[in-house]
């Protein structure tokens, strides 16, 4: 049974700690683990360094507020969230990147003017959980999940 939800807006603190979390991830310049230790992977992982886009403080200022608004509105088109049981609806809030990045991801940095080629702007293998009260990321392949949300100690 659907339980009863609210509208969640970009001036949620889950959706502000995520989007600040992604914006910061490409100020300082994103990892690329995808979990292949060989001569290849290392290889992978060289050429995306090479290639990573730099961005403007402003794109990225932008980009993080147009993720707010992206966030905000894709879960409320899948029925916002309820606080009593913040794990329903959760697979909509996942955002994440495999080699490429999720439709919020992509649409927030175009609508930011960032250029992105698909595979060295974002980090792979990494995905973020946003639900009501907690957000969680997983930043490269096999890494950990941690807690930003309310942010641990």
């Amino acid at each position: 049974m659907k339980p009863a939800t609210v509208l969640v807006g970009e001036d949620a603190p889950e959706i502000v700690a995520a989007a600040k979390w992604w914006a910061d991830v490409l100020r300082s310049g994103a990892r690329f683990d995808n979990g292949d230790n060989s001569a290849a992977g290392g290889l992978a992982g060289a050429m995306a360094l090479l290639s990573r886009p730099k961005f403007a403080a402003e794109v990225l200022d932008k980009f993080e507020a147009e993720l707010r608004a992206g966030m905000a509105r894709r879960f409320n088109d899948l029925g916002g969230w309820s606080a009593e049981q913040p794990d329903w609806g959760s697979y909509g809030r996942c955002v994440s990147v495999d080699y490429g990045p999720c439709q919020v991801l992509s649409d927030a940095l175009a609508r930011a003017g960032g250029r992105d080629n698909g595979i060295t702007c974002f980090p792979w293998k990494t995905v973020m959980w946003v639900d009501p009260g907690k957000v969680t990321v997983r930043y490269g392949y096999a890494a950990p999940v941690k807690t930003i949300y309310p942010s641990e100690g």
